[in-house]
């Protein structure tokens, strides 16, 4: 054989296509066909096949899982089910995919990641590959929601989605606040309905076993209550507290500890009316009370003289007015006129305070005396107008230490009003006391409708609503998210229900009567804050109502104000 003639290992078999093997002799630098064995071969080729999925092989587009396995797709196919892939592939017909080539040569494009699992991926392709689509029954709601992500991303056809709809609402049974959470992060109302519809009151609060895998997450019905609430968007959380609970009940226990000591008893109403009412989009929010600043809306102004307000003001060190008014010498010798009337040599505006009159001139007495004594007859959101007053223009320490004191004074009367106040600045410390003035019973009861209020000689007297005469989810809800949450999560912690199935618990009215058939259903052991306050509940079947119940929080009130800190939220 001549050296010109090719080596006949190196011949193609045919002009169509090339072998595995023909190919490995013609990279460089590689052994000739002959030493090659063919269990060498076979490996390669297994090393070269074994990314790829069994099944989804062929096709003209790649699609990558997030663990590295490989689908072929064919273009036509995910451009008819998708517009995202319409607008981003040029499809020619579905005669022209390279899946009907007889080569079998892929496209040598780069793969496109679609952030899934193989599983996810696979469920993928099998609903856009055929006419009707169908899902297989029993899937972990983590995947069906994955699945559901996956084609809103890609904006599959309508068909599609209502499978998975379906496909989510089963997954929903067994799984509701999954359910709850994904029509909240979609804002979904009459999914959420359905969510609460299938949990009911005691799956809306127990805390089931974890029975996924170590590797996979655990379902949140088996994480901590308040943890799972935390996770829903602020205005339904707002939502939930307000349709689920009545206004919670105080009752002092038999033999307290302290004083301090408490049973707070939240009770449920009729589920089937919370699941009917539930409606974050049109829900009333509460206007936030203006807590905190100098505008107080509604009232007009003091006129004060400015060269009396000047010359209080100069020379006072470290404060706003020192640094606004630079005055060499009082205004009452230098800048008025010798005529008798004493009229100013410059005309200018009044300092507008923005606050109302009373504030306004409780604070020109502090400032023009000098042991200032605090007024005592201010309304509470009075006084704090009078504390911000004092703290915006950085007025001497003696007389904010007096205002600090005033403000406390008030706060124990108005202990909710404080507390709202405190939250408006971020003071923990003031929030702290405000709780210890108002104990359990002041935290979810309600005091007098009308604080007391002194009279005033400039102006008619005039009632002045506390927030104490306000519902528990008013009072709540002026607070911060993060302030809302700690407090709820530090006084109604995780109950334990206990579900009584006796014919005697079939009632309108709540009772706590035991029978042979009661059965506890204890909490779930999974880590989280130490129990401080000893839980223990009732659940309630009405045959008219449905649903319906109530569970007892026993509260350590000094170990609610101890660990009260929203800055871990």
């Amino acid at each position: 054989m001549s050296r010109s003639q090719p080596h006949p290992s190196s011949r193609k078999p045919s002009a169509a296509s090339s072998s595995l093997k023909d190919r490995f002799t013609r990279m460089p630098n590689f052994p000739k066909a002959s030493s090659i064995s063919t269990s060498a071969v076979s490996g390669y080729s297994k090393l070269a096949t074994e990314k790829w999925h069994a099944y989804h092989s062929h096709g003209d587009i790649t699609l990558r899982s997030e663990d590295g396995k490989l689908f072929g797709a064919d273009s036509w196919r995910l451009a008819k089910s998708s517009t995202v892939f319409h607008d981003m592939l040029e499809i020619a017909g579905p005669g022209t995919s390279s899946s009907s080539k007889k080569s079998g040569k892929r496209v040598p494009d780069p793969p496109i990641d679609m952030e899934v699992s193989s599983f996810v991926l696979e469920l993928f392709l099998n609903l856009i590959n055929v006419s009707i689509p169908l899902i297989p029954a029993f899937l972990p709601f983590r995947q069906i929601r994955e699945l559901a992500e996956l084609c809103e991303k890609f904006n599959i056809n309508s068909s599609v989605q209502d499978h998975i709809s379906q496909a989510l609402q089963l997954a929903g049974v067994l799984e509701p606040w999954d359910l709850l959470l994904y029509a909240c992060t979609k804002q979904r109302v009459e999914l959420a309905r359905r969510a609460l519809e299938f949990m009911g009151p005691h799956g809306f609060i127990k805390v089931y076993p974890d029975v996924c895998g170590p590797e996979e997450p655990p379902s949140l019905r088996s994480i901590p209550f308040w943890s799972r609430f935390c996770l829903l968007s602020p205005s339904w959380q707002q939502e939930l507290l307000l349709k689920v609970f009545q206004e919670p009940e105080y009752a002092v226990p038999e033999d307290p500890a302290s004083a301090f000591d408490g049973f707070a008893k939240m009770v449920f109403k009729p589920w089937d009316q919370v699941v009917k009412d539930f409606n974050p989009r049109k829900q009333t929010l509460i206007r936030r009370l203006n807590i905190g600043t100098l505008i107080f809306e509604g009232t007009s102004t003091q006129g004060v003289t400015l060269e009396r307000f000047r010359s209080d003001m100069d020379g006072v060190a470290d404060t706003v007015f020192s640094d606004m008014l630079q005055i060499p010498q009082p205004l009452g010798n230098a800048s008025v006129s010798t005529s008798k009337k004493r009229k100013r040599v410059d005309e200018v505006s009044p300092i507008d305070m923005k606050v109302s009159p009373i504030v306004l001139e409780a604070f020109l007495n502090l400032v023009n005396v000098s042991i200032p004594i605090p007024p005592y007859h201010l309304a509470f959101n009075e006084v704090q107008h009078l504390h911000s007053l004092c703290e915006t223009f950085d007025i001497q320490y003696n007389i904010r230490h007096r205002v600090n004191r005033l403000l406390e004074s008030a706060g124990k009367q108005d202990p909710w009003d404080l507390l709202a106040y405190a939250s408006s600045r971020g003071d923990v410390s003031l929030a702290r006391k405000a709780l210890a003035f108002m104990g359990p019973d002041g935290f979810v009861g309600a005091g007098p409708s009308i604080s007391i209020m002194g009279t005033h000689t400039l102006t008619k007297p005039k009632p002045n609503e506390s927030l104490r005469s306000k519902s528990f989810s008013y009072r709540l809800n002026l607070l911060p998210d993060s302030w809302r949450r700690e407090l709820v999560s530090l006084v109604f912690e995780t109950p334990s229900f206990t579900a009584d199935h006796s014919m005697q618990t079939r009632s309108k009215h709540k009772t706590t009567r035991t029978s042979k058939n009661k059965r506890t259903l204890g909490a779930s052991t999974i880590p989280q804050r130490p129990f401080k306050r000893m839980e223990t509940g009732t659940i309630l079947r009405s045959e008219r109502k449905g649903w319906s119940g109530t569970f007892e929080v026993k509260i350590n009130w000094n170990t609610v104000v101890e660990d009260f800190n929203p800055q871990t939220w």
